[in-house]
């Protein structure tokens, strides 16, 4: 089977997720389980295709996490 190509960017490196996701105020915890989970998959969606920009992923994901446990938001960067 052919490997997938990827483009610019994807995957991301786990170092440049974890900056990311401590710019928005999330915790290194978050960001590797966010990086595991997708990494696991392949960096692929539900219907089998690469995801294009991880940044998007991370985002949406960041706004689940603070929805459902607002604590996790570190307000003293913001």
């Amino acid at each position: 089977m052919d490997q997938p190509t990827f483009p610019p960017g994807m995957p991301p490196a786990f170092n440049d997720v974890k900056i990311y996701f401590s710019q928005k105020g999330i915790s290194e915890t978050e960001a590797t389980q966010f990086f595991l989970f997708h990494d696991g998959k392949a960096w692929t969606n539900r219907k089998g295709r690469i995801r294009r920009n991880w940044k998007n992923i991370a985002y949406q994901w960041i706004q689940g996490c603070i929805a459902e446990n607002p604590w996790l938001f570190r307000k003293d960067i913001h």
